[in-house]
């Protein structure tokens, strides 16, 4: 049985301010989709800290039928814009205030109210439903609903798991959406396994802590950084039994179809 998933990493030039905008990403990740024709993505990851959350919540409707439209499954993770009138901190009580009134589900957490939430995952869903999530230390580890093989950590959130994470859980692909940029081998890690798929390729320096975990569970981690995209977009580690049967790059994204041997 072979497991199949294709992933459209999308991430912000830098000095792109038009692009904190909603409209403009979506016109330009619209382009991506075209160009993909038949190699149609399941997903389209994009790099963290983009558009403002503000933004997006003014266009929800705009993304999930975006989402629907296209048949995509579309995760952002926007940089949380909403603060506290009395801490003037962007705090998880008034980001979830605002989630609350947009009747956007949210992740089940103990994370106290007046946490400082720097960016939130939005899941928008190729079936219109919209899911969120924060980034944080105390819950580092995000499962979809409705898609149990796809987890999430968000940036520096993957340093901070380790083995119990991945019990229980059916897990094949990890997410890593990011902005942080200082580990460079992704893109040569991704070029060099898709060339030879089983060529032993170093993990990431960010999976320290899971790599074993990954290994013996076969999930691949999938990273789009906005930082240095050019080089720290791409998987992170190369666990048996994965192929990349296609792979595309550009400036702005990169394309992987991905295979598991189940």
């Amino acid at each position: 049985m072979t497991y199949r998933k294709s992933v459209l990493c999308f991430h912000k030039k830098p000095c792109s301010p038009h692009l904190e905008k909603v409209a403009p990403m979506l016109s330009q990740i619209s382009d991506l989709l075209h160009l993909c024709h038949e190699k149609h993505p399941d997903i389209v990851l994009v790099s963290e800290y983009f558009p403002k959350l503000i933004e997006v919540l003014k266009e929800l409707r705009t993304l999930s039928r975006f989402a629907v439209r296209n048949s995509i499954n579309l995760l952002i993770v926007p940089q949380c814009d909403i603060f506290n009138p009395l801490t003037l901190l962007n705090d998880w009580g008034e980001t979830k205030k605002r989630l609350m009134t947009a009747d956007i589900q949210f992740e089940a957490t103990q994370i106290p109210d007046k946490t400082f939430i720097d960016s939130i995952g939005l899941w928008f869903d190729s079936c219109g439903t919209v899911y969120a999530f924060p980034k944080n230390e105390r819950v580092p580890l995000h499962i979809i609903p409705g898609h149990e093989d796809i987890i999430v950590a968000i940036c520096y959130e993957l340093e901070k798991l380790d083995s119990h994470h991945f019990n229980g859980n059916m897990a094949r692909l990890l997410l890593n959406p990011a902005h942080l940029g200082y580990d460079d081998k992704a893109s040569i890690r991704t070029l060099k396994f898709a060339d030879t798929p089983h060529f032993l390729i170093p993990d990431s320096c960010y999976l320290k802590s899971i790599g074993a975990s990954l290994a013996e569970k076969k999930i691949l981690a999938v990273r789009c950084d906005g930082a240095n995209p050019v080089h720290t977009t791409g998987i992170l580690n190369s666990p048996s039994g994965w192929t990349i049967e296609h792979l595309e790059t550009s400036e702005r994204s990169m394309f992987l179809q991905l295979a598991n041997q189940i």
